[in-house]
């Protein structure tokens, strides 16, 4: 009976020590298991953050090249606007047949008020810049037919400020010749016929002495 008992009592140990063994083999089974899905994970979350910041670099420049783009559009488009503008004054600031240069400033100047007043405004423009002699009467006037010259009206901060001279060339475009900048008022102009040098008349100009 005692070796049936130590019999029935090894094969219980045993039993108990299989198991035990059993469930150890299953654990560390089951860690290695984990720790390989770990790994596996954290490489993955390491390639989705790589991944991520690669796409954000992207995504940033990008944004610097469309907001760097949106730039050069606009300031295309403003040159272009500037461009008609400027195309749209010298059509109207070119010298036409028996013209003078009022004539080219009033039409400027009609863009923005009534006639009468632009022709007052022209006439003053016109002493202060020179071609129109207060005192005497005597004015500057202009070779050819007509259509070769333009006088645009310089302006800063909506005040006028000086009378650019453009000539047309061989191909049909005007180019500046002189600038003309505006006296402050009548009194201080200076009559281009009087004028010296560069600065006095150019090869189309010439003075006209009043009847």
């Amino acid at each position: 009976m005692r070796s049936k008992g130590k019999l029935i009592s090894f094969i219980v140990v045993a039993v108990f020590a299989c198991i035990s063994f059993i469930a150890y083999l299953t654990e560390n089974s089951s860690n290695r298991s984990l720790k390989e899905k770990k790994v596996k994970a954290e490489s993955e979350l390491n390639g989705i953050k790589e991944s991520f910041a690669k796409t954000q670099a992207a995504l940033k420049k990008a944004e610097a090249e469309l907001a760097e783009l949106k730039g050069q559009i606009a300031d295309v488009s403003k040159a272009i606007a500037e461009e008609e503008v400027l195309q749209e004054q010298i059509d109207l600031a070119v010298l036409r047949a028996k013209e003078g240069v009022q004539h080219t400033l009033i039409r400027q100047e009609s863009k923005s008020m009534k006639l009468e007043n632009a022709q007052k405004e022209a006439h003053r423009l016109s002493i202060r810049g020179g071609y129109v002699d207060f005192k005497t009467g005597r004015e500057i006037r202009f070779k050819g037919k007509g259509g070769d010259l333009a006088f645009p009206l310089l302006t800063k901060d909506g005040k006028a400020t000086g009378i650019l001279e453009m000539k047309k060339d061989d191909e049909g475009k005007f180019n500046p010749v002189i600038t003309r900048r505006l006296a402050p008022d009548y009194k201080s102009s200076k009559f281009l016929g009087d004028i010296k040098g560069k600065k006095g008349l150019q090869s189309y100009e010439y003075v006209h002495e009043r009847d």
